[in-house]
């Protein structure tokens, strides 16, 4: 890997997903209102074009998770949620993938960010 110092700019995420034939996307960046926006276009991008998407960025999960299942649909790819280990985040993923045999509509809950 070169020192940062040599390193460039970024080419966009399609050109490196077409490049690499990337098959997942792992995000690992801060979860920052100036970043939000970003990491949920990137998740986007990845999932449209059936890539499956690890996240530990928390942010755009709460706020941008409409799109980002929309986005799975109609892509083909999955997000796992799990390395986003604040507030219930951990929870919906087991509840997404473990409990789907149940015959359960709905779920309330009160989750606060020790008790998951």
């Amino acid at each position: 890997v070169p020192r940062r110092s040599e390193w460039g700019p970024a080419e966009p995420l399609d050109e490196t997903f077409d490049r690499t034939g990337a098959r997942v996307f792992v995000q690992a960046v801060p979860s920052s209102p100036g970043l939000r926006q970003r990491a949920a276009e990137e998740a986007v991008t990845a999932l449209r074009r059936g890539i499956h998407v690890v996240t530990a960025t928390k942010s755009h999960l709460l706020t941008h998770w409409r799109a980002l299942d929309e986005a799975a649909g109609a892509g083909g790819g999955m997000i796992r949620i799990s390395g986003a280990t604040g507030a219930a985040l951990p929870a919906g993923d087991l509840a997404r993938a473990s409990l789907r045999g149940l015959d359960c509509r709905t779920i309330r809950a009160c989750p606060n960010g020790t008790a998951t």
